[in-house]
């Protein structure tokens, strides 16, 4: 198998996460809608390798003794790592990682997670699946064709989001969402969660358009309007605040590396006008309780929210001082709920009257009870790296379509970042 017909088709396995995986559930099923998105994650992946082993394997089976098979191995991991400047960042975290799941107060629980499917096979798939399709995405055209199919791969979401609105979805959900749009996501949150890491790529898309690139305006414009608009429906004010600061930061990072001031000012009219629709999130959208947009009455909504503030805070109060017990490795991936009736014992009758322990609402709280400080510092190094390396390209990159999505990428990572600050993690995201 020569080399390009393995990097076309890890390539494909990229495509089909970008599509398929938000798009992918069984509505009969009694399992959570994540392990069913998990287990198509899986076996891309796993297909994925393969056809990487069996290119190393074609091609060292070319070589005619064993010190050509040595060169030659030397020679892919110096490439790997060469092409791959968050390799070793990405290695560390996964090796923090498994010892997590080593101690844990139950590795069986944090190796393969619980109905969210956050264990430790979740996160080795995840970095197992970065590693193999960075290491086939060697040209500007690949890059392009992804980007592509992260954008076209939300659409169907996005259209499902409305038809959730409108009232018309024919299947019938059970879901604790604050909001009816969920989408194929199974829960609003984890809507607003994917959305975020698409909606800078259509933003990025649209500009590219405007400088004269062959983009077309009016597709990418009606795409990002279903995105944003399913993403308001969502309620998910994290979500709403990470996605504005991402747009900024895109605009900005722009502005700055082509010294157009005028965009600027497109940062600030985007910034007054997601502002105001922020309020609209806390308040409500209608007075009505009496039509099929009752869901999205004020008096209910701020009921809803003054409950959800309340169970945030609540969350972070009791577990801040849990991360003193197991400071350095935590409890385990996957063992939020175990460690927490683990240190309040005494409080079970108090503490379920107000909150529903089962995630932090936290992705940094959450990554300390899960590896401790070890996994913390490892996962900060690992930003740390992302936004160096993406700066850096963005500053040095001639191309003005590399520019452009370089920013997107940054876009993505810290409207995820932010709004995960108040939301519990899924695997779509």
């Amino acid at each position: 198998m020569k080399q390009q017909y393995r990097n076309l088709l890890i390539e494909v396995g990229g495509h089909l996460v970008a599509v398929f995986l938000p798009l992918f559930l069984n509505p009969y099923t009694h399992q959570s809608m994540a392990l069913d998105k998990f287990q198509f994650f899986l076996w891309v992946t796993l297909g994925m390798l393969l056809a990487s082993l069996a290119a190393f394997v074609m091609a060292v089976g070319e070589k005619k003794n064993r010190s050509n098979v040595w060169k030659y191995t030397l020679i892919r991991v110096k490439l790997l790592r060469e092409n791959n400047p968050l390799l070793i960042p990405v290695l560390v975290y996964a090796a923090v990682y498994i010892l997590a799941a080593i101690f844990s107060i139950d590795p069986s629980i944090s190796w393969w997670g619980l109905n969210t499917a956050q264990g430790t096979a979740t996160v080795m798939c995840s970095i197992l699946f970065f590693i193999l399709l960075v290491s086939a995405i060697q040209e500007k055209k690949q890059i392009d064709r992804l980007v592509t199919s992260l954008i076209l791969g939300s659409v169907p979401v996005a259209v499902y989001g409305w038809i959730q609105f409108l009232g018309y979805d024919p299947l019938d959900w059970i879901s604790g969402s604050i909001s009816n749009v969920h989408a194929t996501l199974g829960y609003s949150l984890f809507l607003g969660s994917y959305l975020v890491l698409v909606i800078p790529f259509t933003f990025g898309r649209l500009i590219a358009g405007w400088c004269g690139l062959s983009y077309p305006i009016w597709g990418y414009g009606i795409i990002l309007f279903l995105q944003i608009s399913c993403l308001f429906f969502t309620l998910a004010r994290g979500a709403w605040v990470g996605m504005t600061l991402g747009i900024l930061l895109l605009i900005l990072s722009l502005a700055y590396r082509w010294k157009r001031r005028n965009l600027v000012l497109v940062s600030v009219l985007i910034l007054l006008a997601s502002g105001s629709l922020f309020v609209l999130l806390n308040t409500g959208l209608t007075n009505s309780a009496v039509n099929r947009f009752e869901w999205l009455a004020s008096p209910r909504i701020m009921q809803a929210r003054a409950v959800s503030n309340n169970e945030r805070l609540a969350l972070w109060q009791h577990t801040l001082p849990m991360i003193a017990s197991r400071p350095w490795l935590g409890y385990g991936p996957e063992t939020f709920s175990s460690a927490f009736w683990r240190s309040y014992p005494d409080g079970t009758d108090t503490v379920q009257k107000s909150i529903d322990p089962w995630d932090p609402h936290n992705w940094f709280l959450s990554l300390l009870i899960a590896a401790g400080a070890a996994g913390f510092f490892a996962f900060v190094w690992l930003q740390v790296r992302f936004y160096m390396n993406g700066f850096s390209v963005l500053r040095d990159c001639g191309s003005q379509s590399l520019q452009i999505t370089t920013a997107a990428v940054l876009s993505a990572g810290t409207s995820y970042l932010i709004q995960a600050l108040f939301n519990p993690t899924a695997i779509a995201p």
